[in-house]
């Protein structure tokens, strides 16, 4: 992942009405003007999860000053037990830029 060089054209994403860990509405359209890294997981995932965030934040770390032009996502498969609260206490593990969205089951 860290020395990967994309050659194909970006993949392009949306979402709407999602929370964050801090309980702030945010779309995709509030990270415009950056690349958006998304994951998709869930806060009591115990291995895969924990090992993807960390390598984002690797990432980041080696990105240096050029960071800011890139927004990382991570969006839980599982709203109905990651709420506002449970992502906010999971995020402190993980590197602040990252950030931990939530939302209605039915979206």
């Amino acid at each position: 992942l860290l020395d990967t060089v994309v050659e194909q054209a970006p993949i392009l994403a949306s979402f709407t009405d999602l929370i964050n860990q801090e309980g702030q509405v945010v779309s995709s359209t509030d990270f415009a003007g950056k690349h958006m890294l998304l994951m998709f997981g869930f806060s009591s995932c115990k291995h895969i999860c924990p090992a993807e965030l960390g390598m984002v934040s690797q990432l980041l770390n080696k990105l240096g000053e050029t960071a800011d032009k890139l927004q990382a996502v991570f969006i839980t498969i599982d709203p109905k037990n990651d709420t506002v609260e449970r992502l906010n206490e999971y995020h402190k593990a993980f590197d602040s830029r990252i950030q931990m969205l939530t939302g209605d089951e039915e979206v």
